[in-house]
């Protein structure tokens, strides 16, 4: 019987380990390994897994009606800024702001920088 609800407990205490939705009500999938991943090897097929996590985030929080995590919409603006999609990467940062009006100044910078650049060309 001791066994028995040991390993009850062993199975529950897993499979609340493998929750990916924080104690702050957020959802973050596997973002921490396929950072880790596209860091310690940058190349396209990294960066496309990154990219493919980060929005499984943003569709999984949706759909669990959770807030998407902070700097998610940031750091795929980012990204696409890098790849040159403009108005795309204004369309994440400013859902960013949206979610986190603490990120206004620097995301405005960041927008800021991008427009000088942009007018330079």
């Amino acid at each position: 019987m001791i066994r028995r609800s040991l390993l009850v407990l062993l199975i529950a205490t897993m499979f609340a380990g493998c929750s990916t939705v924080t104690e702050a009500g957020y959802f973050w999938g596997d973002y921490g390994p396929t950072l880790y991943k596209y860091t310690k090897s940058p190349t396209d097929e990294t960066l496309a897994a990154h990219i493919e996590s980060l929005q499984n985030i943003i569709a999984k929080s949706d759909e669990k009606s959770l807030r998407v995590p902070p700097g998610i919409y940031a750091e795929l603006g980012y990204i696409e800024n890098q790849r040159g999609n403009h108005e795309t990467s204004n369309t994440y940062y400013e859902n960013e702001i949206a979610l986190y009006p603490e990120s206004r100044l620097f995301l405005e910078r960041f927008i800021g920088q991008k427009a000088e650049s942009g007018e330079a060309q």
